[in-house]
């Protein structure tokens, strides 16, 4: 744990510091796109409305936000870090076929600040390869959920001030890869996710993952954003505030 945090550290200070020495991915690519693949229908694009219901349905599959914590603190000085109930995206198969689903670069997270829409910085240092556990099937019926693993840490020369800062990393296979939303004061947030996939990452997903284990012949195409969840992020107890 001392490790990840330590990491979560060095990455937070890069991102402050506007350096950014580690190489980063460029996810979703296309994603707007309406491409046709064989045996599965065009790519669906649904963008969900800010007022409308916690989750989205397209197709006969829905899509949620999940976070079971909605109230955050910003870490005191003795702290400085703080592991979160992860974050994540539900996803029920309310159709009669078989669908497989991915987080391999196929969601981006979005918080929304006052009327502002930011995305977070994403970093990592390799080059993420699919693997078995990164496709998960949802049977008719049945609903898959992807967790990622989220933590909060203050940004420390903020913290004798009137509005302390904190930065918040969403960690991808609980390795060294984060999504990052740094600046971040007291007040309240809204979060959400772009899930995408289309058919050029399916067949790039297909050249690493061996036919023979898995076919990726069900897997689902198409791109929703998801309802935004509201959140607030508090100052520290002993802030000078």
């Amino acid at each position: 744990m001392k490790i990840k945090q330590y990491t979560l550290i060095c990455l937070l200070a890069i991102v402050i510091s506007g350096t950014l020495v580690l190489g980063s991915i460029q996810r979703n690519p296309n994603l707007a796109k309406t491409l046709n693949r064989e045996g599965l229908s065009n790519m669906t694009y649904i963008e969900q409305n800010q007022d409308s219901s916690d989750n989205v349905e397209v197709n006969g599959i829905r899509f949620e936000t999940v976070m079971p914590e909605r109230v955050l603190t910003i870490p005191d000085k003795k702290t400085r870090y703080q592991s979160l109930a992860p974050l994540g995206i539900r996803i029920t198969n309310n159709t009669q076929n078989p669908w497989y689903f991915t987080f391999l670069f196929a969601y981006k997270p979005q918080l929304k600040v006052g009327n502002q829409l930011e995305e977070p910085g994403f970093m990592s240092d390799r080059m993420l390869r699919p693997r078995f556990d990164d496709f998960l099937l949802a049977r008719p019926g049945e609903t898959v959920t992807f967790f990622l693993p989220t933590s909060i840490q203050v940004i420390p020369e903020t913290l004798n001030t009137p509005h302390p800062k904190c930065a918040i990393g969403i960690q991808f296979r609980n390795e060294d890869d984060f999504d990052v939303f740094t600046g971040l004061t007291q007040g309240t947030y809204q979060i959400r996710f772009t899930y995408g996939v289309d058919s050029w990452m399916a067949k790039d997903y297909q050249k690493w993952v061996d036919p023979g284990f898995l076919n990726l012949d069900n897997l689902w195409l198409g791109q929703v954003t998801t309802p935004f969840v509201e959140f607030k992020i508090l100052n520290p107890e002993n802030s000078t505030t």
